[in-house]
């Protein structure tokens, strides 16, 4: 019995998980919605919705409209997922960026967890919907993986709030 424990705990902790998540927007065009989210304005406007430190850009971003291709961002946070609260302290987060015709592909890494992160887009009824796929390369044994569908529900909350502030008009 201890046995099957170990190699549940074991399959749990090093198997790859993937995720999927999709939000609906109020874009007309997926070439506008990928210029947001690529965006240094919406990356800026997220960054002060989690709470950054010492956030660093490599190559910088200052002037320009756009992320680099490829773009890294470094800064310190504390990750605080919805039905997770307070579960974690204060880190450093580094994520990578670039991208591939119309998708946006990142790696975020953490202390607590290394992720791919794909952000595409699809009609579905006339309505465009960004999609997420996330998939853990490697955590700590303790973060359960559902940890990360909430994240990503909580990235789609944090897009809508970011629209919503900026009132900006995407049609």
């Amino acid at each position: 019995m201890n046995l099957l424990i170990l190699l549940i705990m074991f399959y749990t902790t090093l198997a790859k998980y993937t995720v999927e998540h999709s939000i609906q927007t109020t874009f007309k065009s997926k070439e506008k919605l990928f210029n947001f989210i690529s965006s240094t304005k919406f990356f800026k406007s997220y960054l002060e919705e989690v709470g950054n430190e010492n956030t660093k850009f490599t190559p910088s971003i200052e002037g320009k409209l756009f992320l680099n291709i490829p773009q890294e961002i470094e800064y310190i946070s504390n990750p605080n997922i919805t039905l997770l609260p307070r579960l974690f302290k204060k880190i450093k987060i580094k994520q990578r960026w670039t991208k591939k015709t119309n998708e946006l592909l990142g790696n975020i890494n953490t202390y607590y967890i290394n992720f791919d992160l794909k952000l595409f887009s699809d009609f579905v009824d006339d309505k465009l919907i960004l999609n997420f796929t996330a998939t853990i390369n490697n955590k700590l044994f303790f973060i359960p993986n559902i940890a990360l569908k909430y994240a990503l529900q909580d990235f789609g909350n944090i897009f809508h709030k970011i629209i919503k502030i900026n009132n900006e008009n995407y049609y």
